[in-house]
């Protein structure tokens, strides 16, 4: 084809867009879109005290993810988790928690992870992605890593498992960082500083529309 020939198909092409018969939208790749199965997934949190470990657990949070592997530029994530669902195994441990000390859930009632920024590590690491993201909690916004794995659910009926997944990861965050733990409780000899969250969802792909 000669070059009068290509810039002929490009003013096509380009009226085509402009006047509304081509969008830019449509030479996109569709995203994948997953929707979380709440009652099948888990957030569950473990700090230790005086080297003594204490786990606890979300019941309600809510997540917006695209995901594709083989189009990580266009992924996203988003967790939102309502703090006041905190759950211990003690029910003083739970009311301290909530307190203007730890979560200050009366000023501060939501917990929120952000990523757009999703990389692939290999399947010879532990976890084959990983999420560089933001965190803001107790009104502090930084930054923090999400290592996670993409799994079929295991306990699931196969023929229930075909647009189901299940995202398994975990994060380390720094408690001193958001203000978490203040007074008496800043002293990390007494607290340790880190706080593992383990994340278990089950997703469902969504179908697009036709």
């Amino acid at each position: 084809m000669s070059h009068k020939n290509h810039f002929f198909v490009f003013l096509i092409l380009l009226s085509n867009v402009l006047y509304g018969e081509v969008t830019l939208a449509d030479t996109e790749e569709p995203t994948k879109e997953w929707e979380l199965l709440t009652s099948e997934s888990k957030i569950e949190f473990t700090g230790k005290q005086m080297g003594v470990p204490t786990s606890g657990s979300f019941s309600d949070f809510d997540t917006k993810i695209i995901f594709d592997q083989n189009n990580l530029d266009t992924s996203y994530v988003l967790v939102s988790v309502d703090l006041k669902s905190v759950e211990t195994p003690y029910e003083i441990l739970t009311k301290v928690v909530q307190t203007e000390d730890w979560f200050d859930i009366e000023r501060y009632p939501k917990a929120v992870f952000e990523s757009n920024n999703i990389k692939y590590k290999g399947n010879t690491e532990k976890y084959s992605f990983i999420a560089h993201g933001i965190i803001s909690l107790r009104g502090i916004k930084g930054p923090i890593d999400f290592h996670f794995n993409i799994l079929p659910p295991s306990d699931l009926k196969q023929i229930e498992k075909e647009n189901l997944k299940h995202v398994q990861g975990k994060l380390i965050m720094q408690r001193s960082l958001f203000g978490v733990g203040q007074g008496d409780w800043g002293d990390t000899s007494i607290v340790d500083d880190n706080v593992e969250i383990e994340v278990n969802f089950i997703v469902m792909e969504k179908q697009t529309s036709p």
